[in-house]
């Protein structure tokens, strides 16, 4: 339980930096390579204001388990914080832009029922690979930047680093 974001039922933020700490010393000592998705839920704010906090926290569901659902089982993803989740992909090279691209329309297409209304979110996603010498730090700000590029150019966009 304490490594579980009791709201998304997704791995919280501790569990997710013991991971990328492991698979970045893997990476460092073996080289295998990893990636990162850093995905932030678009206009999140107006999904609160407009709709109130059951709708958000039911819209913050809804992605996590968009995500997880679409993964392999080697992937994790967990909630990084508000409405931003990571996604780890070990043993992924070429292609990550891909996969992310998957899981963004993933979330694109999913919707929820709010008092008779359907509800649809995006997400902007931003994506790296490992590199040597990473800290925790230095690779998820890498992801986190190429994220605020996809919000930048538009939002629901992926961007890799």
């Amino acid at each position: 339980m304490a490594f579980l974001d009791v709201l998304t039922d997704v791995p919280n933020r501790r569990y997710l930096e013991l991971v990328i700490r492991s698979k970045l010393q893997e990476h460092a000592e073996h080289g295998f390579p990893l990636g990162l998705l850093f995905v932030d839920i678009d206009h999140f704010k107006e999904v609160n204001d407009r709709l109130g906090h059951e709708a958000g926290d039911r819209a913050l569901r809804m992605v996590a388990q968009t995500l997880a659902a679409n993964l392999r089982p080697l992937d994790v993803v967990g909630r990084w914080g508000g409405e931003e989740f990571l996604v780890l992909l070990p043993n992924i090279g070429e292609g990550m832009d891909l996969v992310a691209d998957r899981l963004r329309v993933f979330v694109e297409r999913s919707s929820l029922d709010v008092a008779g209304k359907v509800l649809f979110v995006t997400v902007s996603v931003g994506g790296t690979l490992a590199r040597q010498g990473d800290t925790i730090q230095a690779f998820v700000q890498r992801a986190d930047e190429a994220m605020y590029r996809s919000k930048t150019a538009g939002r629901n966009r992926v961007a890799i680093a």
